[in-house]
């Protein structure tokens, strides 16, 4: 029902983000949407239309109170094996 995706992104500090916060989008783009076109010397060419589909606010909550109100976070970072971040982990 639902599809979680993990990765890197970058932060910015001035906006509250740090190392290690785990971040939830609040919609998801599409850059594969679009359709074939021909350009002026004939070549095909992949005009992009980027779709935006929001993110299940309640979805986007329960992921927040769960992270908030459960120790597994706490223990991810008590148990990393690497340099730790100083900040407590949080959801972004």
């Amino acid at each position: 029902k639902y599809l979680f995706i993990t990765g890197i992104c970058a932060g910015v500090k001035d906006q509250g983000l740090n190392f290690g916060d785990i971040i939830i989008a609040e919609n998801l783009t599409d850059y594969g949407s679009g359709k074939m076109a021909e350009d002026c010397n004939g070549n095909f060419v992949f005009k992009p239309e980027p779709h935006q589909f929001p993110t299940d606010q309640n979805l986007i909550s329960r992921v927040i109170n769960f992270i908030r109100s459960n120790t597994a976070v706490l223990t991810i970072q008590s148990k990393y094996p690497g340099n730790k971040p100083s900040n407590v982990l949080q959801a972004k």
